[in-house]
């Protein structure tokens, strides 16, 4: 039981530093902010940070997976051919992000020689593609067409969804399932 709520207490302090390396990049650069800055807007000790994550960029890592994590999972389980099965996932997986979708201009920036968001999300994009899609008969070319246009199409979404943040998750999924689904999958019947 103790273990659980150690447990429970780190992801709530590794949320609040997460929170305040987002807070703090609407201003500076990621190079520009230090672990004491970090410390300072989460309202906890230094040694609390070190309790956590070696290094912010371990923070990094750890932020980014924050929505990663979702976005993956939400691309996975919205692939199906049926638009309403296929909206309503993606909704739901898009309802997990929507308050980060702020950030993601933010981590799009950071170019790291350990890490690339752009690269990271290309990956798992592509990845994710080729799994679901690895049991179909597929032309490899095609497959690696598509899943370019798809990681294309899905990060312009989210760029344009972070400057329209007042936009629903359900109209996101709609625009989703019209220009990345519905228009790319013709694509694999050629």
């Amino acid at each position: 039981m103790k273990a659980i709520i150690m447990k429970k207490q780190n992801l709530s302090l590794e949320l609040r530093l997460s929170n305040a390396l987002f807070s703090l990049l609407n201003n500076k650069s990621f190079e520009q902010i230090k672990i004491c800055d970090i410390t300072h807007v989460a309202k906890v000790a230094r040694t609390t940070f070190y309790l956590c994550f070696n290094n912010k960029n371990e923070l990094l890592r750890f932020s980014w997976n924050r929505y990663m994590i979702p976005f993956v999972d939400g691309l996975r389980n919205s692939f199906t051919l049926d638009q309403k099965e296929n909206i309503a996932k993606t909704t739901v997986a898009l309802e997990k992000i929507s308050k980060q979708i702020k950030y993601v201009p933010l981590l799009l920036n950071i170019k790291k020689a350990s890490f690339d968001p752009r690269k990271e999300i290309e990956n798992n994009v592509k990845h994710e593609i080729k799994n679901i899609l690895q049991g179909q008969r597929v032309n490899g070319i095609i497959l690696d067409y598509f899943s370019n246009l798809y990681f294309v199409n899905l990060l312009e979404t989210q760029k344009w969804w972070a400057k329209h943040p007042t936009i629903t998750p359900e109209k996101i999924a709609e625009l989703i399932y019209c220009s990345c689904y519905q228009g790319l999958i013709s694509l694999l019947k050629t």
